[in-house]
């Protein structure tokens, strides 16, 4: 007989004969035993009769009984793989063990924001972070019969991550509508849907999906789930659904070792996806540098004359399983954008909602990066509220709700350090077209009276101030050391490497070579790094040594640089294509690279900041003309004139993208990886004049 893809030939046991050709078909039969009291040829004794009856007996039934309890875990295992370390970074794994930890963690106090910056301090020095893991609940052993049902099984994608039965999403009938109450919800159980387990429609209404209460215990606030396995990508449309959810949160590359997620929404704007009810189009799609956002459009096969349901997919890609994102303020911000498209879907056309539909989150088990995300949403409510957090606290609550909510140490971390970020600067992009109205240039800048703004962040000069606090909570980095290219001592090369706003690593920030060691060097890195465009920000008269041929072709080490072309675009512009080849290797791509130097009045040498915006606004038009891809900003220094470039174009590509005016965060990309980039008011402020202009040249609506 075969069961669950194992083969099994037809056996004996010394009691029991099995007999039958499939699964369904395990029939024991009992036989005379042999043994100490009979022999095979000799009747039982009468004396001995019942006592043999009901060891036989005893026997058989302890035989079945285990036979059938390893039929059904293999049933239930077979093929889920185990979420390994969903604690601490002591334990390897989920296991009975973890029952035996207390699960009625102690409430710790809040703590005040104003003091939360020592606070991490001293837990860093003391590692008090790692024992408030360690005193995290488990909760794990909370009823999971729902998910643990045979039938079940196949829905999970770890075998020991499962939705507790009290906050369990239920699925409802296919059309959706019965058991609502009339604000939309399902009555049919208090926190989730879970239920006492033994509804008729046992399968059909499972899915791995968890609800979880939101800020000042606001009911259903989040989803929480595993990212859909291909069997149940109509159970997760059918709750997104039947729960009207119109923000989803992806928080995991499609492809992570040693697994790859299946796509459940369309590849393109052409072809919408079909997943029998639904009908998924994508509308639209725009890629940033952490993250993608895509419109998308969910139809019902049921409900022909319903227009749909516009659905805003957030995924953030930079982030892998058990760490945490490279940057806070690429999170943060990420968070931010969820929260404005959330408020903007909050009343979708065809219906007024009474409630705020909830938040679907999900990673690749749904607890981890999920649980990273949920508290720190949660966190900033309760910082905007009460001035006060406690990381500890909320990640105990959401451990009760469903288990191994942020799963390891790095995580936990990245939560304090992160909300300790925003406790300085968080969600400060203002609107194009208040920035227009309300934003005044004189004096230092400032916004008038009467904007409803933060009050810290009412004057340019408050705002410096506040990213100088933010440049104190980091260590000093001179230099990305990942980013440095190297091949022996004399040829090493400082590079920096920032985030744009469309695109992870745009920019690489360097030092003007002084010698030919370190312009083959930068030749090399351009090479590797496959970078084709060059901004010379310095004149050449100003530079150690000129880094490129002026005719023909040039030489450096197994680097062949030839000259394309060289022309002048308007007064303050020239631009230089060049070929640039490795000679030594014949199996690499020759490069074309494009160089913009900054010629004329546009930034007069001495001048810390430009000198004429309108023509540098020029230049960035011009530069923007090409298609999306990796800039080298080269000046003397490698970061002041760097530093004010990388910020002014990651500034005007967010007021294109997202109509939003905020050279706070542009600053704080820039000097989350070169500490003294916009080190002074002057620059800061000028970030602020180029805005305007900018707003001025080309309206509210750019």
């Amino acid at each position: 007989m075969a069961i669950s893809g194992v083969f099994f030939k037809k056996k004996k046991d010394r009691n029991l004969e099995y007999t039958g050709n499939t699964s369904d078909e395990i029939i024991p039969k009992f036989v005379q035993p042999v043994g100490a009291f009979s022999r095979p040829d000799q009747e039982l004794s009468p004396g001995l009769d019942t006592m043999t009856v009901l060891i036989i007996a005893g026997g058989s039934c302890f035989i079945v009984i285990s036979l059938i309890v390893m039929f059904f875990l293999i049933r239930k295992n077979r093929g889920l793989p185990m979420l390994p370390t969903c604690l601490s970074k002591k334990e390897t794994a989920i296991t009975d063990n973890r029952a035996t930890k207390k699960n009625a963690a102690q409430k710790m106090a809040d703590i005040k924001i104003e003091n939360l910056q020592d606070y991490i301090d001293e837990c860093k020095l003391k590692g008090i972070f790692v024992s408030e893991f360690e005193k995290l609940p488990d909760d794990d052993v909370r009823s999971c019969f729902e998910g643990s049902k045979p039938e079940n099984a196949d829905k999970n994608r770890f075998a020991n991550i499962l939705p507790f039965d009290d906050t369990l999403v239920k699925l409802l009938p296919d059309d959706g509508d019965d058991d609502k109450s009339d604000d939309g919800h399902d009555n049919s159980g208090v926190e989730g849907d879970g239920g006492d387990g033994n509804s008729s429609k046992k399968s059909s209404q499972y899915i791995n999906a968890s609800f979880i209460k939101g800020y000042k215990k606001q009911s259903r606030a989040y989803i929480a789930t595993q990212y859909p396995l291909m069997s149940t990508f109509t159970d997760f449309w059918r709750m997104v659904w039947q729960r009207e959810v119109n923000v989803i949160i992806i928080l995991t590359p499609l492809i992570e070792e040693p697994s790859k997620c299946d796509q459940y929404w369309p590849e393109n704007t052409k072809e919408p996806k079909l997943i029998e009810p639904f009908s998924i189009t994508m509308i639209a799609e725009e890629t940033f540098s952490h993250y993608i956002l895509r419109r998308l459009l969910l139809q019902h096969s049921k409900f022909p004359d319903d227009s749909g349901r516009s659905i805003i997919q957030l995924h953030y890609i930079s982030w892998h399983d058990k760490s945490s994102p490279r940057s806070a303020v690429s999170l943060l911000n990420f968070i931010s954008v969820a929260r404005y498209h959330r408020q903007q879907q909050r009343c979708p056309p065809q219906k007024k909602m009474k409630f705020l539909s909830p938040l679907l989150v999900h990673c690749s088990a749904g607890v981890g990066r999920t649980g990273t995300y949920v508290a720190l949403d949660y966190l900033l409510d309760q910082m905007i509220r009460e001035n006060q957090v406690s990381v500890f606290n909320c990640v105990c609550t959401l451990r009760k709700q469903r288990m191994c909510m942020v799963q390891v140490q790095e995580q936990y971390d990245f939560i304090y350090n992160a909300i300790n970020e925003a406790s300085v600067l968080f969600n400060t992009g203002v609107p194009c077209g208040d920035f227009l109205r309300h934003f005044c240039s004189k004096d230092s800048g400032y916004y008038r009276d009467g904007y409803n703004i933060d009050p810290k962040l009412k004057t340019v000069s408050q705002q410096f101030d506040l990213l100088e606090k933010l440049r104190k909570m980091k260590p000093k980095k001179f230099m990305a050391s990942n980013s440095s290219f190297k091949k022996d001592s004399t040829s090493l090369i400082n590079v920096t490497t920032i985030d744009g706003y469309k695109l992870m690593d745009e920019f690489s920030m360097t030092t003007a070579p002084s010698n030919d060691a370190s312009i083959c060097g930068l030749w090399k890195f351009i090479m590797k790094q496959r970078i084709k465009f060059l901004i010379l920000l310095e004149s050449p008269s100003k530079i150690p040594k000129i880094f490129w041929p002026s005719k023909f072709s040039l030489l450096y080490d197994s680097i062949e640089v030839s000259v394309k072309s060289e022309s002048k675009e308007f007064e303050c512009l020239m631009v230089r294509h060049f070929d640039v080849t490795e000679t030594g290797n014949k199996y690499i791509e020759p490069l074309t690279v494009t160089q913009f130097e900054l010629i004329g009045s546009v930034w007069k040498s001495g001048s810390p900041i430009p000198t004429n915006n309108n023509q540098l606004l020029k230049v960035i038009d011009r530069i923007s003309m090409s298609s999306i891809d990796k800039f080298m900003l080269i000046c003397n220094d490698g970061f002041s004139r760097c530093g004010l470039m990388a910020t002014c174009m990651h500034m005007i590509d967010m007021m294109k993208a997202s109509k939003l005016v905020d050279p706070l965060l542009a600053s704080r990309y820039v000097i989350s990886g070169r500490q003294q980039a916009i080190g002074t008011l002057e620059e800061f402020r000028w970030l602020y004049s180029l805005a305007s202009d900018y707003m001025q040249m080309k309206g509210p609506s750019s």
